[in-house]
């Protein structure tokens, strides 16, 4: 899942650089893989539609410019998120969306999966860039988890 908005509005930290002590250290000290179980069984699930990938559209400024962010719904209502952000020319602004009944599905579909094959259920979010929709989105997680106990205490 990759980051759903530009850094500059995002207002995140956006470097993920090595420190140069540990790239050194690393270089000297290469880690040595273990030989890999063939007993060992693995699943990598992600979302082929509907996510914040497949929804992403960008845009390159072609000059300088102020924006205005904000959501439309699907009643047409609009609804101002950020008056103005200043653009450079050459700046990169994107945006994207995904549908919660999607990520509901995906999830229910993993989870049977899961349980289907006997396989550990591990969720992984791209927590370090998404502060508003990562908890949002674990909280989809938990709901379709345990979705037997809030349905029997809704």
């Amino acid at each position: 899942m990759g980051s759903a908005v530009n850094p500059v509005l995002r207002e995140g930290n956006s470097d993920r650089r090595v420190a140069a002590p540990v790239k050194s250290w690393a270089a000297k000290n290469p880690h040595k893989m273990m030989p890999w179980s063939r007993a060992c069984r693995t699943h990598v699930g992600h979302m082929t539609a509907n996510d914040f990938y497949s929804n992403e559209q960008s845009v390159i400024m072609s000059q300088a410019t102020e924006v205005t962010i904000e959501h439309k719904c699907k009643a047409g209502v609009r609804t101002v998120l950020k008056i103005s952000t200043p653009l450079e020319q050459g700046e990169v602004i994107d945006s994207t969306f995904m549908s919660a009944k999607a990520l509901a599905a995906f999830y229910d579909e993993e989870i049977k999966d899961a349980k289907d094959t006997d396989m550990l259920l591990s969720l992984h979010l791209k927590a370090t860039m998404m502060k508003k929709s990562d908890p949002i989105m674990f909280g989809y997680a938990v709901k379709a988890y345990f979705k037997a106990a809030f349905t029997k205490h809704e």
